[in-house]
């Protein structure tokens, strides 16, 4: 903590107040992000994220779909699930630029 010192009631910083502000810091970050924030990151990331998980799941999805029977026909999904992939995909990279 912070002491009075000197002649004239100085403060001089002993080595624990750096630790607890960080400690402190850190507690308010974990409180504002929430569990959505500790699983994706900061609001600034978090839309990235979200989009990289969706295209990863898309594509193990397609995979799938076309390795394992099922009622839908392969190609009817994928007319449907590759536009959402390059869509996810055009948010990535636009994003960036």
């Amino acid at each position: 903590m912070a002491e009075a010192g000197g002649e004239q009631g100085r403060y001089r910083v002993t080595e624990d107040v750096p630790e607890r502000y960080y400690d402190i810091e850190q507690t308010r970050m974990t409180l504002e992000a929430g569990l959505l924030g500790r699983l994706f990151g900061s609001a600034a990331n978090a839309p990235i994220y979200i989009a990289g998980i969706v295209v990863f799941l898309f594509a193990i999805t397609c995979v799938v779909v076309l390795f394992v029977h099922s009622n839908v026909p392969a190609p009817d999904f994928l007319n449907i699930i590759v536009p959402v992939i390059t869509l996810a995909l055009g948010y990535l990279f636009g994003k960036s630029t």
